[in-house]
């Protein structure tokens, strides 16, 4: 957005209450983090009391062209540096203490640091560097490397060999570099990023030469921080959980808002997760392949979880199928969900292309009727065929397409308005509870957003996936359960106390017919 004339006030509700933190004059602009990252609105902005306003609204197609022209973009990029840099320094100082920082010291701040976005496999500095700046990680996620400064990316395959070598992973929250405010220090281990992130980084020259600043920054930046301060990574307990959380970050599968995982211990192979998104949808979502992590139950155990994250939307957080669409058919709603809008939908298959998971397709808008002749044939072919089913052939149409996607089973018979959970129909369909939607910083719990993932914590347990509480079920389960053994018990008494054909009483009953009926 770009405000013509008028007057506009931003204000952002937490807690305590609705507070104002700026205001918008004509000719600036604001909106441009959550368009260009894909992520969600962090304030309101409202029109002042005193006079109307004129908004130019950009769509995110128009700015995308717009940001290709060289002026236009430079001065996108540097107010998208800014806004971050105020968003997060506010952040920091309303997590820690309001009072920290005054108007001249938050300016001070403010003129020390840069705001910096950097891609992945960039490497932030190289072990043996001297600190000259402190490295305060806003969303995103560093890999921290030492003692393979000749080859980090070996490191993985030197750390049961070498005991010198160790890795952990940082994420959001984090800040490094506090060694070297006071004294000439060096960097003790390679920091590379693993996914696109968003950095904040404070020159060590400004805070040497300021001490009310120093002060003031080396507070805040620790009370937000609970990463060790020690210059070393911690050793990894289990090599494993390194291997599992590496794969977990560097498929981003982390990052997702709403998570499909299928503990494949516990499935059957039944289909019927996909069978049931068929049923509500007209056509499955759920396509059983995709991410394998194997991870251990706990550390140092010999058991293991193999877990996978099938090719379904993951409702991202920097959602790339967002960047692609021409007509903004595709959008992030407010709950977090990211979903299509069929009637704005013009089948040009942009996001399918741009999304790294494969999660969505591209379907006939108006699918081929098959008559009822044909309906009945296919049928009765599936209910007495032997052969597995076979796979729906490509679709041939190149025109009138429509991109589908998971939505979460929302505006279906699932979840009615007023429904007190969401409920997915692949995950109410799973007979073992093999399936469910997670959030994957809550689910992999060896990641962790706050500290370094690799802790020696021995009680540290990573928790499987179990399904919702059906107390009915259970009770069913315990009763078919007893009643096998008592009737099991039986026949093998009976089979010690009578023949296989004498009669059992004056009946007709015999050990014959007791075993055959135990049987079924």
């Amino acid at each position: 957005y770009i405000l013509i004339d008028g007057r506009l006030l931003v204000t952002i509700e937490d807690e305590t209450g609705t507070h104002k933190v700026g205001e918008i004059l004509p000719g600036q602009s604001f909106g441009e983090m959550a368009v260009l990252s894909g992520a969600r609105r962090v304030a309101t902005v409202r029109v002042g009391s005193e006079s109307p306003a004129h908004v130019l609204a950009l769509a995110r197609p128009a700015l995308r062209l717009l940001r290709k022209l060289p002026k236009f973009g430079q001065a996108l990029d540097k107010t998208y540096r800014e806004y971050g840099l105020s968003l997060t320094l506010r952040e920091i100082q309303s997590f820690t203490a309001p009072n920290l920082f005054n108007t001249e010291l938050l300016k001070r701040f403010s003129d020390a640091t840069r705001f910096v976005v950097y891609e992945k496999n960039h490497v932030l500095f190289q072990e043996g560097d001297p600190i000259n700046r402190l490295v305060f990680i806003k969303n995103g996620w560093i890999r921290r490397v030492r003692g393979a400064d000749f080859n980090p990316d070996v490191a993985d395959l030197l750390m049961g060999l070498d005991e010198d070598v160790s890795i952990d992973f940082l994420g959001a929250g984090n800040c490094l570099g506090f060694e070297g405010i006071d004294l000439a220090a060096k960097w003790q281990h390679t920091a590379t990023i693993m996914t696109r992130a968003e950095v904040i980084e404070v020159a060590i020259s400004r805070l040497r030469s300021d001490a009310e600043l120093r002060h003031a920054i080396v507070k805040a930046l620790s009370g937000v921080s609970s990463v060790d301060d020690a210059p070393k990574p911690v050793k990894a307990l289990d090599q494993r959980q390194v291997a599992a959380a590496s794969k977990e970050i560097g498929t981003g599968i982390v990052d997702g808002v709403n998570l499909l995982v299928m503990d494949m211990d516990l499935c059957v192979r039944c289909g019927n997760c996909s069978l049931a998104c068929h049923k509500v949808h007209g056509h499955s979502r759920l396509v059983r392949r995709g991410i394998n992590i194997e991870r251990p139950v706990k550390p140092l155990s010999r058991s293991v979880q193999n877990v996978l994250a099938p090719s379904v939307c993951l409702h991202c957080q920097d959602a790339e199928c967002l960047t692609g669409c021409p007509t903004g058919a595709i959008a992030r709603y407010p709950e977090g969900k990211v979903d299509i809008d069929p009637q704005t939908c013009i089948g040009c298959g942009d996001c399918a292309t741009q999304c790294p998971y494969d999660a969505i397709s591209m379907i006939p808008r108006t699918p081929e009727k098959a008559t009822l002749s044909g309906r009945l044939v296919k049928s009765f072919k599936s209910l007495v065929s032997l052969s597995p089913q076979q796979l729906p052939p490509p679709v041939a149409v190149l025109e009138d397409l429509l991109a589908v996607k998971c939505n979460l089973c929302d505006n279906t018979k699932l979840n009615p308005p007023g429904a007190k959970r969401q409920a997915y129909s692949c995950e109410e369909n799973c007979p073992t509870g093999a399936l469910l939607r997670v959030n994957p910083r809550e689910y992999f719990t060896e990641i962790t957003s706050s500290i370094g993932l690799i802790q020696q914590d021995q009680t540290h347990a990573i928790g499987r996936n179990i399904h919702k509480s059906d107390p009915l079920a259970k009770l069913w389960h315990v009763g078919g359960i007893l009643f096998c053994l008592i009737v099991g018990g039986l026949a093998f008494w009976a089979t010690r106390r009578y023949s296989p054909d004498a009669n059992m009483g004056y009946g007709w009953l015999t050990m014959r017919w007791l075993t055959g009926l135990a049987g079924l």
